[in-house]
């Protein structure tokens, strides 16, 4: 931060209507000084007042003059500012040092508090009396995170509301005010803009508070006490520097920026989907219509409670992987990844992640993959149906969905019907033969149809011999009729003692 020509320019205006700025140079004004033509050498970081009569030579490059007086085509190459009024010059000298003395103390501040106090609350107490205007920082999501001279009796509309301390945008009423488009084009300025909006009836200052791509929010200035001017805006710049440098600082920040972040996802995932959904996905570079996938961690003894595993882990994932969203919701961690801009899922990356997982004694479920965010909740259901369905005494540590649909359908039904009406008759009469027999022939026949009929696969899974298996077989052929070479009757059978199965685990589980 600096104390410019075009600050001390805009000053003056206040002062000197007249006054002109021509500017060929950047520049660090630390002083200012009466022009000693017996001393014509000057020191470059000073600013030097005298009248335009009074200079009769060329002057060199790099110096800073206050002219008193018509414009001398001598210093077009020169950083100069013009006063055509009559001035005097002690006068004026005591007004400039004041100028830069007011703001050197207050960039002063604004440096010492980036140094010691890591508070952007800091930063807009320092610079209240430099605007006079209501300050507020706004997070990427649109809620205050700081905020200085603002109430609700200096609303500057109802696009703000205020809730539990927290200014928000109410993007219903913004839309309307602005069209969908703007709050896009807020985060793509490089540079403090002034927008003055008819309904809304007051100006207003925005400035995009931004670290190379990151957007970390939007420092807003509304006019309420004073006239906004071209000094604001330039003074606007030297606040979202320092904003900047505090928001990179701040050791907890990004764990600030991720809760609030957080809420969106949660809320996506119990189907509440807003929609400013596609804004909130912009500002991670995703889409709605991209390609995702969830995976949802958790413990095989089950909790209610985070415990240090879940929150260790979750950290170490955000820090190996900072192209896919982690965070913990119902005592698991849930992994969103856009399959595009994620790394995630290439071979060594996943080889890691497996290990890791495994080394934790995690259960970890998958959903299909989807190309609608707005389907989120349901998906999650899956990868979280997969992740929490199993016996916790199980070798596998990986579930997908895309291998266990069956299972969900069937545990679904489950909840709302009774599934025995629902059963193939001929597997009702395996089941009450094994019931008066004692025999087991619902595990032979789901296992000879499960792996196509092959004699050698059942009698390794069954553990019996090949003439005990074909006896098995004559018998259940002659128990149900069914012609076992038809892919329909087949997936019926199959299906049907799966539900049974379900049932009979479902008892064992009361």
């Amino acid at each position: 931060m600096r104390v410019s020509l075009p600050i001390i320019a805009e000053y003056l205006k206040k002062k000197y209507p007249s006054t002109k700025l021509i500017r060929s140079e950047h520049e660090n004004i630390i002083g200012t000084k009466i022009y000693n033509s017996s001393f014509p050498t000057c020191d470059k970081d000073y600013l030097y007042i005298c009248l335009l009569s009074n200079i009769n030579f060329l002057p060199e490059n790099g110096m800073n003059f206050i002219l008193i007086g018509d414009t001398n085509s001598n210093f077009s190459n020169t950083n100069h500012i013009t006063i055509i009024e009559k001035a005097d010059i002690k006068e004026l000298f005591e007004y400039v040092m004041i100028i830069i003395e007011d703001v050197m103390n207050w960039h002063n501040k604004l440096l010492k508090s980036i140094i010691y106090d890591d508070d952007i609350q800091a930063l807009l107490n320092i610079s209240s009396d430099i605007f006079k205007n209501p300050l507020l920082v706004f997070d990427p999501w649109r809620t205050t995170i700081a905020y200085k001279n603002y109430t609700t009796e200096s609303s500057a509309s109802n696009s703000l509301k205020i809730d539990d301390s927290k200014i928000y945008v109410n993007f219903d009423v913004f839309n309307e005010l602005y069209g969908k488009d703007h709050l896009k084009y807020l985060d793509t300025l490089t540079s403090p803009k002034y927008f003055r909006n008819e309904k809304l009836g007051r100006p207003y200052i925005v400035s995009n508070i931004a670290s190379q791509v990151k957007r970390m929010g939007l420092l807003v200035i509304f006019e309420q006490n004073k006239t906004i001017d071209n000094l604001d805006l330039l003074l606007c710049s030297d606040l979202t520097d320092s904003l900047i440098a505090v928001l990179n600082r701040i050791n907890n920040f990004e764990y600030k920026f991720d809760q609030m972040e957080d809420l969106f996802f949660i809320d996506a995932l119990k189907g509440k989907i807003t929609h400013q959904s596609a804004y909130y996905l912009n500002q991670l570079g995703w889409h709605e219509n991209d390609k995702y996938v969830i995976a949802v961690l958790h413990e095989r003894e089950s909790s209610n409670s985070f415990s240090e595993i879940i929150t260790f882990f979750k950290y170490h994932l955000i820090k190996m992987y900072p192209e896919i969203k982690v965070f913990t919701f119902e005592s698991s961690i849930v992994l969103i990844s856009n399959i595009k801009k994620s790394s995630f899922y290439t071979k060594t990356n996943m080889e890691f992640f497996f290990d890791n997982v495994k080394k934790r004694n995690l259960m970890c479920g998958f959903s299909k993959a989807f190309d609608n965010f707005l389907d989120i909740h349901h998906y999650y259901q899956q990868a979280s149906y997969v992740a929490n369905r199993f016996d916790i005494n199980e070798d596998n540590t990986f579930f997908y969905y895309k291998d266990n649909i069956t299972n969900h359908l069937l545990d679904t039904f489950l909840n709302s019907y009774e599934l025995p009406y629902f059963m193939h008759p001929d597997i009702d009469k395996l089941i009450k033969h094994d019931a008066e027999h004692g025999s087991n022939l619902i595990d032979t026949i789901y296992t000879y149809l499960m792996n196509n009929k092959s004699y050698v696969a059942c009698t390794k899974k069954l553990h019996i011999s090949k003439s005990a298996l074909v006896y098995r077989i004559k018998l259940i052929k002659d128990i149900v009729k069914s012609d076992f070479d038809d892919e329909k009757t087949k997936l019926n059978l199959i299906l049907s003692i799966q539900m049974y199965y379900k049932m009979k685990n479902n008892k064992h589980s009361q």
